[in-house]
């Protein structure tokens, strides 16, 4: 017997499942014919397979780590003008819901509330977000998002405009005081 090395041809690459694309390799000389598997890639994130062209979906939102303020000794909150959520996925989001929650001993207090009233280290805090805010007391809020206000296009940017309203404390406070909890899903 003489053996040789098979002369392959290759097919074109096609969509064998919502993971893995494939193509035909065959012999230009036998009958030999299998297929070839590969794994779908989209490294250019176009929100397509960049062998195959098969649509894939990227769900990928980024979110501020932290929010922050600083409050002045006459009371008036400082917040950040440069926060905002980016959508890195391959089609619109929405923000489904925000939660607030209360850290460190404070309270949720309504964001109408006056806190001039309030005794010196109550520790309590109302919050805003967009436009939405904290209108129970607790420890725990689920915001009241705006339809439509809070839908992200692919590749865009919600600002985040927040504000708070905080009863008057004896010493400085450099530490959490809530904790957001962000759900987001497809537009």
């Amino acid at each position: 017997y003489e053996y040789g090395d098979h002369p392959l041809s290759y097919g074109a690459w096609s969509s064998a499942s919502s993971t893995q694309h494939k193509r035909t390799v065959s012999c230009t000389t036998c009958s030999y014919s299998t297929d070839a598997y590969g794994d779908h890639a989209d490294g250019n994130v176009d929100g397509s397979c960049d062998t195959c062209s098969y649509g894939m979906s990227v769900f990928s939102v980024t979110v501020p780590a932290s929010l922050k303020m600083v409050v002045s000794k006459e009371g008036e909150v400082y917040a950040a003008e440069n926060a905002s959520i980016i959508n890195h996925s391959t089609g619109s989001v929405v923000a489904s819901a925000v939660t607030v929650e209360a850290k460190n001993g404070w309270k949720i207090a309504p964001y109408s509330s006056d806190m001039a009233g309030e005794k010196v280290d109550a520790k309590k805090i109302g919050f805003s977000l967009n436009g939405a805010a904290t209108k129970t007391s607790g420890s725990k809020e689920a915001l009241s998002l705006s339809a439509g206000e809070w839908t992200i296009s692919k590749g865009g940017e919600l600002p985040l405009r927040y504000d708070a309203v905080v009863s008057a404390v004896s010493a400085p406070v450099n530490g959490q005081v809530l904790n957001l909890t962000f759900v987001f899903a497809w537009a």
